[in-house]
């Protein structure tokens, strides 16, 4: 049941009590697996702290619920193969009109590369992993990339190796090592391998280590692997943690070295070049979920093995003693000496304790004054890279790149316009090539150093997108690590904050003003300074426009708040109510969150009176009246992160709402609609992958057409959510963090951001969003002077209209008339416009408007929004051309056509309303030669035209098309004539069920059982005779009837195979009409259906 705000206050507190003490009882370790159990744990408690950087908040997102698990995540990683398997069979059949995605970029501004790995005997060839970007290849030294991973395992990149005797073959380990970012967002799930050079892949095992760190290949015996397992970051498991042995390529493992605890696990394992016999391994314990980490434990240490890894010993002869807790430890082996390694330790709070060298393969240490600055963070960085020409020259991850020539003694910054964060390295054996991975991508030198080339990889992770509503070329976003910026090319990027960047909002009536932000609620704007609200500001504060009036702002931390901008000048944040919209914080546990507004909508639809609100504890709050009070409308779904809420966009009464988390049984949806303001909701997450949903938008023109991103793709439904598919091909599979529309003409334009690949979008069609090719349903067809009636509005609630205009009218009005309720007008050439954007609006108070405009060729698009309920409107649209004086045709109506000399010529004009068919211009006569030429919108000429008939004589007969329109007619004197007539005839309503020879025909989406009629009409004479469908999804039989309507139980010929590809094909054939049924058998979409005649 929904309460009011104020009897909400107290449930709010008594849920808040309630998870308070299940948090306190989750902290003692009562109910989760998150706090090590009889696992020899360390004896200091587990820090609890609050959420930090970029992966917790993923981390947090993903598991709201309590049900992210490895096994979650492979069984949503498979549902989503499975769907992408079952269309691509369909698009084999039928590979027309199949949305493409395009990449957007950026390219020259990245995310983090987390591995890098290139042929010693060609640098040229070189792959490179990404945290969050999946695996990529170039040839010709990183001028160009390709992605060579799409489709296989996890995007998230860990770890990369090459065979040494056959660069085309190449380990890929899943599972970003470091503890955050890609590890917490996309789940490793083990090892991979390809043969070809990346065109075809292998899982060769280890699908639950979820993290892999490092891997190693015998030069000896390429059959013999070792992989360095790292493990779950917040769930204690021994069995799949530690160093792996492959002796059959990866058949089979063995454990060779195990960890202390269900929270050691190994993050490097390196090979003496001269002997793979000698092994070393680093054990690293550490744990971290959303609110609590610790960096450090007694299994932290360093292991060694000269029995090809069937027996480990820990080093430990001027190490540390191996009986502190130690945090991350990093290792390198001097390729030109084997026998010089290096080890640096960092203390279980994240900084730099101590750097060592050995020149006797580690069976002593010696400590050296070298020291580099890892702030805290040490934790994050734990690789060393040693010089292949030169053992005293080492190189040490951090923040900022170090770099020591005397074998450790000394580290100094290695500056070379690198970005910051350094995660990979790898130098060819002359040291001549060297390739850098970091935050900001890749780089490359090839001069041992002395210069870096910064190289193109579109792997960015954007946290939200936006579209400059004004130049929808100019794509803007948030980025993990990379601020705020802009790009118009895809190939450069222009920063507005730095920091990590999260919502850009672009104000649709000055495109110079855009507000951005950074973590933690740090607002920023090019038109009125900073904005500063109070209260809980999670890593990504939430910030929208008020769609009907871009002047208004508003921002969330548990509380609302709203600007208001005046030019250049933007007021103090006001708090719109004093409720604490969430039951937070809640920290401490596996399942917490910020207790802060996670999403926020104010519709253009509710004409700034409707907001919609969500919370990342479950919450969701509707407000009629403009915040005045608020309403909690979250019964019946699930308390979990809410990710976005939206209305649809032609009526707010109906929402949407999305959630992350993965779901844990059928009632646990990800995707629910309301159609009363949330009074009750409906799970409409039908076949979508068990994965967190992380934005959902409806289409402007089809209500019914939703867009959902997830973690994989983004999915489409064509029935309001009852089944879900892919949306077109050539997206990668990756999280999908925002997506943003635009519309452009008949078509919008989707763009999604995501977490890893950066923007990618689509150009999608009047079909591909679900119409029939024509004019949309709802966008009603004017005709020029033609009075229409305006369908009955409630409150709010808006229609479109659109009138075609040709190239000789001078101007254009839009007028409406009735005497009730109040409807504004809103005009826009070439786009529908909103209450914003628009070129023409007249609001007066009452429903008498209009709205004049200079003509331009082309569409015109008015929209009809009710301020206050009517009924009984009518809008007409009227334009002049200069053609005034051409001869009016009526529908079957002869007229005489003037004498005409011969070269002389005689215009007429003619209106075609909409859903008619079978439009003819025919002329007749007795003597000389007449020609006949029409065209739709303007004045034909000989050579210009939409049909022509130029017989030897004055009967004459064109049939230029069924669209609605006014077309022009041109009479010809090829000689002179006289006496003729002309007319102009069309069948009321359309043929919309006839099959046209050798052309697909569009069947509706259709539930189980609905039947689908159409005919076809064959001549005498005809030899040959078959009837087809494909479809998309679903499964169409197809049933054919001479005579008479075909059924299930009434045909000449059917075809019922388990899917829509079916053909029926007619032996005896007979001259006249042949019925066509389509039957689902079960719900389909996407089918087509044709005739096929000689």
């Amino acid at each position: 049941m929904n309460q009011s705000s104020s009897e909400i206050l107290s449930l709010s507190r008594r849920k808040k009590i309630f998870k308070i003490l299940i948090a306190a009882l989750v902290t003692l370790g009562i109910f989760f697996v998150i706090q090590p159990q009889n696992e020899n744990t360390s004896s200091k408690a587990i820090k609890l702290v609050g959420p930090e950087k970029p992966g917790m908040h993923q981390a947090l997102m993903r598991m709201s619920g309590g049900n992210y698990t490895p096994e979650a995540v492979k069984q949503a990683r498979q549902q989503h193969r499975q769907q992408v398997a079952i269309q691509s069979r369909s698009l084999l059949r039928n590979p027309m009109n199949v949305p493409q995605w395009q990449l957007r970029g950026p390219t020259n501004f990245m995310g983090r590369v987390t591995a890098v790995v290139a042929d010693p005997q060609n640098p040229n060839k070189v792959y490179v992993g990404a945290a969050l970007g999946g695996v990529w290849k170039s040839t010709n030294g990183g001028s160009n990339f390709s992605q060579v991973f799409d489709g296989a395992g996890s995007p998230s990149i860990g770890a990369l190796a090459l065979d040494p005797t056959n660069s085309d073959i190449i380990y890929v380990g899943t599972g970003e090592a470091n503890p955050g970012g890609g590890s917490v967002t996309h789940l490793g799930d083990g090892l991979w391998k390809s043969s070809d050079g990346g065109q075809t892949w292998q899982q060769l095992g280890l699908e639950n280590s979820t993290r892999i760190g490092s891997i190693v290949i015998n030069p000896n015996n390429t059959s013999e692997i070792f992989v360095a397992a790292v493990g779950s970051l917040f769930v204690s498991s021994s069995e799949n943690r530690g160093v792996f042995r492959s002796q059959d390529g990866g058949q089979t493992w063995t454990k060779v070295l195990a960890g202390r605890n269900g929270f050691t696990g190994a993050i490097d394992v390196k090979m003496d070049p001269s002997n793979p016999e000698r092994l070393y391994a680093v054990l690293w314990e550490h744990y971290r979920a959303p609110n609590t980490r610790d960096y450090g434990g007694l299994g932290s240490g360093i292991w060694k093995s000269t029995d090809g890894g069937d027996n480990w010993s820990q080093l430990n002869n001027g190490l540390p003693s191996t009986n502190n807790q130690y945090g991350r430890i990093a290792i390198g082996v001097a390729p030109s000496d084997p026998s010089r390694l290096y080890a640096s330790y960092s203390n279980d709070d994240g900084t730099f304790r101590s750097f060592h060298r050995s020149d006797n393969y580690g069976q002593s240490w010696t400590t050296t004054s070298g020291s580099y600055n890892c702030s805290t963070y040490c934790w994050w960085f734990g690789v060393l890279t040693v010089s292949p020409t030169n053992k005293d020259h080492v190189f040490a991850n951090s923040i900022q790149l170090h770099r020591s020539t005397n074998g450790g003694n000394s580290f100094g910054s290695y500056n070379k316009g690198f970005h910051v964060d350094h995660q990979a390295m790898w130098i060819s054996p002359n040291g001549n090539t060297i390739y850098e991975g970091n935050d900001g991508g890749i780089y490359r030198s090839t001069n041992s150093g002395s210069t870096y080339t910064h190289l193109p990889l579109p792997i960015s992770q954007f946290y939200a997108i936006e579209v400059d509503p004004t130049n929808h070329s100019k794509l803007l976003g948030g980025l993990q690590d990379n601020g705020s910026g802009y790009t118009t090319n895809g190939s450069s990027w222009n920063n507005l904050n730095g920091g990590d960047g999260f919502t850009v909002l672009v104000d649709n009536q000055d495109s110079n003003c855009i507000y951005s932000e950074s973590q933690y609620g740090n607002i920023y704007t090019t038109c009125g300074g900073s904005v500063n609200i109070s209260g809980r500001k999670p890593w990504h504060t939430q910030m929208m426009f008020d769609e009907s009036n871009n002047r208004y702002v508003y921002y969330g931390s548990q509380y609302l708040y709203r600007t208001y901008r005046t030019g250049n000048s933007i007021s103090s944040p006001e708090k719109v109510s004093p409720i604490d919209f969430s039951n937070g914080p809640h920290s401490g546990s596996f399942n917490g969150s910020y207790g802060t507004i996670s999403s926020i909508h104010v519709p253009i639809s509710g004409n700034g009176n409707i907001i919609y609100l969500g919370t990342d504890d479950g919450n969701v709050w509707v407000s009629t009246n403009r915040g005045s009070n608020w309403t909690q409308i979250d019964t019946g779904l699930p308390e979990r992160w809410v990710t976005r809420v939206t209305a649809d966009p032609q009526n707010d009464a109906i929402a949407y709402v999305s959630f992350s988390g993965f779901r844990n049984g059928e009632s646990a949806a990800n995707l629910y609609r309301t159609d009363n303001y949330g009074q009750s909701w409906t799970n409409i997450s039908g076949n979508l992958p068990n994965s967190p949903v992380s934005d959902i938008l409806v289409d402007p023109t089809y209500s019914s057409t939703l867009y959902a991103a997830n973690d994989y793709a983004v999915y489409v439904s064509y029935d309001t959510g009852s089944t879900w598919q892919v949306l077109g091909t050539g997206l990668p599979v990756v999280l999908h963090a925002d997506l943003k529309l635009v519309v452009d003409g008949a078509d919008i334009v989707l763009h999604s951001g995501t977490y890893g690949r950066a923007i990618y979008s689509v150009r999608l069609n009047d079909e591909q969003r679900g119409g029939d090719g024509t004019t949309p349903p709802d966008v009603i067809e004017l005709v020029n002077g033609q009075e229409t009636a305006v369908p009955n509005l409630a409150t709010r609630e808006a229609k479109m209209f659109k009138l075609e205009v040709p190239a000789e009218a001078t101007d254009v009005v839009f007028e409406i008339t009735g005497n009730n309720g109040d409807a504004d007008l809103y005009v826009r050439f070439g786009e529908q416009p909103t209450n914003e954007v628009n070129d023409c609006k007249s609001t007066s108070s009452n429903s008498n408007e209009s709205c004049s405009l200079s003509a331009q060729a082309g569409t015109y698009y008015a929209r009809v929004y009710a301020y206050a309920g009517f009924t009984n409107l009518k809008i007409t649209a009227t334009y002049t051309t200069g053609n005034s004086g051409d001869t009016e045709l009526v529908k079957d109506v002869t007229q005489n056509v003037p004498n005409l000399a011969k070269n002389d010529s005689t215009y007429y004009q003619f209106t075609v309303p909409e859903g008619v068919s079978n439009v003819k211009v025919s002329t007749n006569g007795s003597n000389g030669d007449l020609d006949l030429y029409v065209k739709k919108g303007a004045r034909p000429d000989n050579n210009d035209y939409d049909c022509r008939s130029i017989s030897s004589n004055s009967i004459e007969s064109c049939s230029p098309g069924d669209t609605a329109g006014v077309y022009y007619v041109k009479v010809f004197a090829y000689s002179a004539f006289t006496n003729a007539t002309i007319v102009m005839t069309y069948n009321e309503g359309g043929n919309d069920n006839e099959l046209v020879n050798h052309q697909w025909k569009s069947v509706p989406a259709s539930p189980r059982n609905a039947l689908l009629e159409y005919f076809y009409d064959v001549s005498a004479g005809t030899s040959s005779l078959s009837f087809s469908t494909q479809g998309v999804s679903g499964d169409a039989d197809l049933y054919v009837k001479f005579g008479s309507v075909a059924d299930t139980n009434n045909y000449d010929c059917k075809s019922t195979s388990s899917n829509s590809s079916e053909t029926c094909t007619i032996n005896n054939i007979q001259a006249g009409r042949y019925h066509v049924t389509v039957h689902a058998w079960n719900s389909i979409s996407g089918t087509e259906v044709k005739a096929d005649s000689n």
